[in-house]
């Protein structure tokens, strides 16, 4: 607030005095002096004061004691005054009275409610609710005063992932567009080229208060920081993906020789690949090479080395001279994986089956389920040289029927599953005693 005044003696030092009573006084701005024409004035800020007219007084160093009436009127400010669905807000409350309790609406509808101190000062944290884009009033409406503030709700995008690999699904949440607003989500290549992409649902509308879900897969794309958007023909809103470098191999479990079709996403256009096999943790050679397309992607094969040791060995893709991503591959003895052979493939409940397995990884414990992997394991085995055995029990309550006895490594994840017949127990039924003949001819009992 700008304080002027004049009549004052050249040179004279002034001092502003503020009155929250009528009856206490305190400084308000700076000392200052007036100009030779006895004019002076300055900026000092308005103290937190109630509601009504206040006395504001300067005192000179000869001229006498002057005063002036300011007005505090109630105010209400937003902070920020616009931004998203969800988003957070202050509201500070000004020039109410005294312990005032106020009430806070948003269009009509109550988001909170406070309490002013002796001052009629008052703060409180608001959350925007979920509504339609605009510009909507936000009233703190007291006992004897009220003020309000315009608060603007512009459209808005949130991603359930903010970065991942191609391929990876992600849930796109959009609020504050019109009512009905038909949606169209765009995945930016590059800074200037837009994709529309597929989405679940199809199509994407906003509901009565603007929001709308989708489901999308990230495409093929380079390395790095890309936007999504969501576009109407009056709105549209962004959020940043960042795609990582990743490395499929399919598959990932096979003998020495077998081939492998390595996948590679999320790498730098036409980028030069160098794809290492390990033999050891730190012993590799060049397994390929390949070069990128404009989207980062390619894909590329190679053969398991001859000779290659059973168990997990690294796949390491190199581009610029840097690892960029990497995956294991297991060696097994069998080509084609694990397969296991059963000493019996049907029976009652609780008989004793032993399962013989080859071609999981050497050294790694193997566990036989019963139906699902989710289930607590039948027994466990140690695969010395990738191959071993255990016996397991038919579950006592199993129900009649095939069912499934896997066997999974613990280390390479490779399993596989061979069916067991569940049949009914046979029983003895009690009948009439039969007669024997012995060699005499005489019957017996």
């Amino acid at each position: 607030m700008t304080f002027s005044v004049s009549g004052y003696a050249a040179a004279e030092s002034v001092m502003l005095n503020w009155s929250p009573d009528g009856v206490n006084f305190v400084p308000i701005g700076a000392p200052f002096k007036t100009s030779n024409l006895g004019l002076g004035g300055t900026v000092a800020t308005i103290p937190d004061a109630v509601s009504g007219a206040h006395t504001v007084k300067a005192t000179a160093t000869t001229t006498p004691v002057q005063t002036a009436t300011y007005t505090v009127v109630a105010s209400l400010l937003l902070s920020p005054a616009s931004g998203k669905v969800g988003s957070a807000a202050t509201a500070t409350l000004r020039g109410y009275g005294a312990n005032e309790v106020v009430s806070v609406t948003w269009a009509g509808t109550a988001l909170t409610s406070l309490t002013t101190d002796p001052s009629g000062f008052g703060t409180a944290a608001l959350k925007v609710p979920e509504t339609v884009k605009g510009a909507y009033a936000v009233l703190g409406a007291g006992t004897s005063h009220s003020a309000s503030a315009t608060y603007t709700v512009a459209p808005s995008m949130s991603l359930s992932a903010t970065s991942g690999k191609a391929g990876s699904s992600v849930t796109v949440t959009l609020n504050g567009y019109a009512a009905n607003d038909g949606i169209t989500l765009n995945w930016y290549k590059d800074t200037l080229t837009p994709v529309a992409l597929a989405t679940t649902p199809t199509p994407v509308v906003a509901n009565s208060k603007g929001t709308a879900t989708a489901t999308v897969t990230i495409p093929d794309a380079t390395n790095g920081a890309h936007n999504i958007e969501g576009k109407t023909s009056a709105s549209s809103a962004t959020a940043p993906f960042s795609v990582a470098y990743s490395m499929a191999l399919t598959p990932a479990t096979g003998a020495s020789g077998s081939s492998v079709s390595v996948k590679l996403t999320g790498f730098k256009a036409y980028d030069a690949v160098s794809l290492n096999w390990y033999a050891t943790a730190t012993s590799f050679a060049l397994a390929t090479t390949a070069t990128t397309n404009a989207d980062g992607t390619v894909t590329a094969t190679f053969n398991v080395p001859d000779g290659s040791a059973d168990g997990l060995h690294k796949v390491d893709a190199v581009a610029g001279g840097y690892s960029r991503v990497n995956q294991n591959y297991t060696v097994t003895s069998v080509a084609g994986g694990p397969n296991c052979a059963l000493s019996q493939a049907a029976g009652p409940g609780n008989t004793v089956v032993t399962v013989n397995c080859a071609g999981f990884a050497a050294t790694e414990q193997v566990k036989v389920y019963w139906d699902s992997t989710a289930a607590t394991a039948l027994a466990t085995f140690t695969a010395a040289a990738g191959a071993g055995s255990t016996t397991v029990t038919i579950p006592a309550a199993a129900t009649q029927g095939a069912h499934a006895l896997i066997s999974k490594g613990q280390t390479s994840g490779s399993s596989t599953s061979d069916t067991y017949t569940v049949t009914a127990r046979r029983s003895v039924r009690p009948g009439r005693r039969c007669q024997h003949v012995d060699l005499l001819g005489l019957p017996t009992q």
